[in-house]
């Protein structure tokens, strides 16, 4: 019996952890971009591609990716949030860790990734698209 309880008590474990978590977990792909703050907003009317970058300024992960940030702001329009002032722009994405970064198509996110990622990786998305 206990171990009914068990593989019971797991599977309901597993449920919430790959069925629900994901779905609290930043904006989805496809997902139309909600209202932000100004700049946000500017660079959704232009209908371009463009990427929103949330941090803070006392995040060590935030620090290193920085350089990577800076770099595709090169090429790349990048809008950056402190989701430390701007709670409510990071609510509105549902922002539940930093670094995080949001990649836009016209109004819809094409994609997004938390943590530290390499201009690589991030490059490599945006052919993707």
């Amino acid at each position: 019996m206990e171990i009914i309880n068990f593989l019971i008590a797991f599977a309901v474990a597993f449920l919430v952890v790959s069925k629900i978590l994901p779905r609290l977990y930043g904006v989805r792909k496809g997902e139309e971009i909600p209202p932000a703050n100004k700049e946000i907003e500017e660079a959704k009317n232009k209908g371009d591609f463009f990427m929103i970058y949330f941090s803070t300024p006392s995040c060590g992960a935030c620090k290193r990716m920085e350089p990577t940030i800076n770099k595709l702001k090169k090429r790349y329009k990048v809008v950056k949030v402190d989701a430390s002032k701007e709670k409510d722009v990071a609510k509105a994405y549902r922002v539940l860790g930093v670094p995080m970064l949001v990649l836009v198509k016209g109004d819809k996110v094409a994609s997004s990734f938390m943590g530290i990622k390499s201009e690589k990786e991030i490059l490599n998305k945006i052919s993707s698209l």
